[in-house]
């Protein structure tokens, strides 16, 4: 349990300008690229994380598997995959609750069982995600009503977040629909075509960003 790529779990802490660049990262319970467990005005900020990440039970996310009364801001993941065989399954976050998350975005390809989102898994209580992107190029889960693009479940607060029209969802429950096709959601947020036009409407900052290739990296 609480296994990250910098650390296990983060109480009051600020993990800035941190990157998990290379293997893996697995184990049970809040699974995370960046940090397993961040609780307690915990931060993440200007990180990013190309590790694979697996997990056999709930909270696994590109970045952090669970973040409660935290905040993580201007971090992505880059084009990995993010898997758990169980719940609450996301491209940055598997668990967020009471936190905020701004200027964001994920590549990652996500599948596990219920509550799978291209950002986060599951949303819960008080969340705000804002100025982020889900640039996935795929999510699967078992659920087909806790599978979207930006929230797989929940109901956070979403300001001018995006997501990419042909992203391919895949319903792969016992009982599995080959005809299923995802239908838009408030979960999905802004949908867009093209991942330049959704990177110029993040806001991102310039001084934090470099914006010249077509995914934005820190300078």
């Amino acid at each position: 349990r609480e296994v990250g790529g910098i650390a296990g779990k983060a109480s009051n802490t600020v993990i800035n300008r941190c990157n998990s660049i290379e293997g893996s990262a697995s184990g049970s319970m809040n699974i995370g690229g960046i940090c397993g467990n961040m609780i307690e005005n915990s931060i993440i900020e200007e990180c990013y994380s190309s590790i694979n990440i697996s997990g056999a039970e709930n909270n696994v996310g590109g970045l952090v598997g669970r973040a409660e009364n935290s905040s993580i801001i201007d971090s992505y993941v880059t084009d990995i995959t993010v898997k758990s065989s169980a719940d609450c399954c996301g491209g940055l976050i598997g668990l967020i609750k009471d936190s905020s998350l701004e200027y964001c975005y994920s590549r990652a390809t996500v599948s596990g069982e219920d509550s799978v989102g291209g950002l986060a898994g599951l949303s819960e209580n008080s969340v705000t995600i804002k100025n982020s992107a889900a640039l996935n190029k795929e999510l699967a889960g078992t659920n087909k009503d806790n599978l979207n693009k930006i929230t797989g479940k929940g109901n956070p607060t979403m300001n001018n977040c995006f997501s990419l029209l042909n992203m391919t969802i895949t319903f792969v429950g016992t009982n599995s629909d080959s005809d299923y096709t995802h239908k838009w959601s408030v979960l999905d947020g802004t949908e867009k075509a093209n991942i330049t036009d959704i990177i110029s409407s993040l806001s991102l900052d310039k001084s934090v960003w470099n914006l010249s290739s077509q995914y934005p990296v820190h300078k």
